[in-house]
């Protein structure tokens, strides 16, 4: 029974925690959400109080708050009070998915959520998206077999803060690209590795989990195949009924395949997709400089160097030196179980990590910190960290009990700080120092709870979070030469 609580409340915990980044920032907050937004209020064409035609071919009139909610940009010291100041008209805009640059899914389920009000419709589809997520990598996490449920838990755990929880709780379509890219892999394992009801639920979540990144974005098409490539490459066996199963990977790879064609980005497989249209000239004079700065982006989904929002929220020190740190500790101790098989899936991993980024940089002749953002390499990130934690038959990543609760308890550290200056620099601007949220208040939802005790409550939900992680999914390695009777393990080994 105990155990049962604990599973139930996991996801709710995790909610509680994107439901708290959800409400962390304005409409407006995330890149390009005066395209996205547009987008999604015209994904079912001309409405009335939505979306009507602009007095020249390919403009569209949209509520104030759609097209100009982003007054803060660029502007880290402006809260999002400036919005009080934008027009109540419509706004005319041609910024929007108008030549069907983007695959029309995303908009067009999104729009499902639009009311008379902008920013309850924003906020429902912030929740709504991270309901997605956490759904969904729930019901994996307990369809697969025992022993790759660590595995999925830790990919998530050590690369989702701060951007991933940032970009999954938006209306941005990188927030499907990002949940594809969690569950695809191990999705597609659990497909080749389960039998009966539970191989018909994870093919399920592997074929929503596809869908959901190729139907938002070109380039969630690409991680989509990289991602059913690996898990193949992973589980490959030598027999019929392994070939015949394989059937369905090629399934999920045509399905990719032809979502990918449904948008414009398809012209450019990578740079329309990844660099979000950048017209730039090549440049491989600059292949230098771009490849010793190419990790910057790596880091950047771990809070580094480039912040959130429209890249200009800078996280602290304590957000992303921890993060990098425990990314780097786990894949680290992970890949003590290579063989050939782990080390080639892992070097193409990794090359794809190198090669795709500095090629996007070259060929639009712009050096790391210009088109190429973070968000556009974290699902290969992702995907990376989900190879190195891979763990062969009859192995387990261990760690003693004071490490397992010392990477969660940074983990969910970071997590505070990361929120925390989030929430600073919406409230009142980052150029306002006070610990207290709640003082000196400048924009804030027409809510019931306070800036500081949403950050409480999100604080004390990520922490007992990442307490029943670690209870539940950290089997602790056991010291076989001590004399004395062994010490019960910290935590259910996970077979």
């Amino acid at each position: 029974m105990v155990r049962l609580v604990r599973l139930v409340l996991m996801p709710v915990l995790a909610l509680i925690v994107f439901g708290a980044w959800a409400l962390s920032s304005p409409a407006g907050s995330s890149p390009d959400d005066d395209f996205h937004q547009t987008s999604i209020w015209c994904a079912a064409g001309p409405q009335a109080g939505e979306c009507a035609p602009g007095a020249i071919a390919g403009q569209y009139r949209v509520p104030p708050l759609v097209a100009n909610s982003s007054c803060f940009a660029f502007k880290a010291d402006v809260s999002g009070s400036c919005q009080g100041g934008v027009a109540s008209t419509p706004t005319t805009t041609d910024r929007g998915n108008f030549t069907a640059l983007y695959p029309p899914f995303y908009y067009g389920f999104m729009h499902t959520f639009v009311t008379s009000d902008v920013n309850v419709s924003i906020v429902i589809m912030r929740v709504v998206n991270s309901v997605i997520f956490v759904a969904l990598a729930s019901v994996l996490c307990w369809l697969l077999p025992h022993r790759r449920r660590p595995t999925l838990v830790w990919t998530l755990a050590i690369t989702m803060i701060p951007l991933g929880l940032f970009v999954v709780a938006s209306v941005n379509p990188s927030s499907w690209a990002i949940t594809s890219a969690a569950l695809v892999l191990l999705a597609t394992v659990g497909y080749f590795e389960t039998t009966g009801l539970r191989r018909i639920g994870v093919a399920a979540v592997a074929t929503i989990a596809t869908f959901l990144g190729a139907g938002a974005r070109a380039d969630g098409a690409v991680f989509a195949v990289i991602a059913v490539g690996a898990a193949v490459l992973l589980t490959m066996r030598r027999t019929r009924r392994y070939w015949l199963s394989a059937i369905f990977a090629v399934a999920l790879v045509v399905l990719a395949g032809a979502l990918f064609l449904t948008g414009h980005q398809s012209g450019s497989a990578l740079s329309g997709g990844l660099a979000s249209g950048g017209s730039g000239t090549a440049n491989w004079q600059l292949w230098f400089p771009i490849l010793s700065n190419l990790p910057l982006l790596w880091a950047g989904g771990l809070g580094a160097v480039f912040g959130l929002g429209w890249v200009d929220t800078q996280m602290p020190g304590m957000v992303w030196v921890v993060t990098i740190g425990v990314f780097s500790a786990v894949t680290f101790a992970a890949v003590r179980f290579l063989g050939i098989r782990k080390a080639l899936v892992l070097a193409a991993a990794g090359l794809a990590l190198l090669v795709i980024p500095f090629y996007l940089q070259v060929s639009t002749g712009t050096l790391v910190g210009n088109q190429v953002q973070p968000r556009y390499v974290l699902p290969l990130v992702i995907i990376f960290a989900a190879i190195a934690l891979w763990e062969p038959d009859g192995r387990r990543l261990e760690f003693s009990a004071a490490q397992w609760w010392i990477l969660g308890a940074a983990l969910a550290v970071a997590q505070a700080f990361a929120l925390h200056t989030n929430l600073r620099r919406y409230v009142t601007g980052s150029d306002v120092m006070n610990f207290n949220l709640s003082s000196g208040v400048e924009w804030w939802w027409n809510i019931p709870i306070t800036p500081m005790w949403l950050w409480v409550l999100a604080s004390a939900a990520c922490a007992g979070l990442f307490a029943l992680i670690v209870v539940e999914f950290a089997p602790r390695s056991i010291d076989r030469t001590a004399s004395g009777p062994m010490e019960a393990p910290l935590a259910t080994v996970v077979r």
